[in-house]
């Protein structure tokens, strides 16, 4: 049995050769497992580190919450403002013909007053101011009045 070893060993005259490739081999391989060990543990320890502090500057969902209140109220605030500005001077829509004659309206726009059903035009010439309903400003146009 021992010769049967022996044998096997020389590997047919060829073990110089043999058992020191198979001794390469697995120094190679060892020194992959090794270095592949050494970077996973690294790689874990910088992921652990990387994510504490991750932790420590995200926010939390209270903080979250509060944030996204704050940001709708400011939204709230500038719709509120844009709606005031754009309604300082025209939120009233009807104009007594006192009013009318008391501010300063464009020549010839039209408006609406109080107490008409129609739309009037209010028209500063130079005898006057006038409320002219537009069924009339039609008949004077075409030269019927």
């Amino acid at each position: 049995m021992t010769g049967e070893i022996g044998r096997y060993l020389a590997m047919g005259g060829y073990a110089a050769f043999v058992w020191p490739a198979y001794g390469v081999a697995l120094a190679v391989l060892g020194g992959l497992a090794w270095q592949s060990w050494r970077r996973y543990r690294a790689s874990s320890n910088m992921l652990e580190r990387l994510q504490r502090e991750l932790r420590s500057q995200a926010m939390t969902r209270k903080q979250q919450r509060l944030g996204l209140l704050a940001l709708a109220m400011a939204a709230l605030g500038g719709a509120t403002a844009l709606v005031l500005v754009a309604f300082s001077d025209n939120l009233v829509f009807f104009y007594s013909p006192s009013d009318l004659k008391a501010k300063a309206v464009a020549p010839d726009r039209g408006c609406g007053s109080a107490g008409s059903s129609r739309r009037t035009a209010f028209r500063a010439g130079p005898t006057g101011a006038s409320l002219v309903p537009r069924h009339r400003r039609r008949e004077q146009s075409r030269g019927r009045l």
